[in-house]
Formats: structure tokens, sequence, C-alpha cells
């Protein structure tokens, strides 16, 4: 048992007519036993899921282009 609880903004930045910028930022609190796996493995696992879900935004990006 334990939890994860997180928060997350996203924005985006007009850089010309075809160029979008995207910012995010992100906090997250982890508690009880999940956390016993260490920062390290968190951070880890986070990074993961932010970089697949950016790839998969950046192929639809490319398909409606």
């Amino acid at each position: 048992p334990g939890h994860v609880k997180g928060t997350g903004t996203i924005r985006l930045a007009e850089n010309g007519p075809r160029t979008t910028t995207l910012f995010y930022e992100g906090d997250v609190q982890v508690g009880g036993m999940i956390a016993a796996v260490g920062p390290r493995l968190i951070e880890g696992g986070a990074k993961l899921l932010v970089g697949q879900g950016l790839k998969a935004l950046a192929q639809r990006v490319e398909q409606q282009a």
C-alpha cells in the first residue's frame, strides 16, 4: 500500500507560423511502501512515462501536419 499524488502544468508557446514549443512541469508526492523503492527508481519511471507521452504526442502532431 501507498499513495502517489501529482499535479502538472503544460504550456504552449507559439514561435512562428508552424512552430510551437511545449513546456511542462510537474510535482509528485509518493508515500507509504511504494516510496521504499527509492527516488531514483521513481524518477526513472516518471521520465520514461513522460517520454512515451511526448513521443505519442509528436506522432499525432506529425499525422495532422
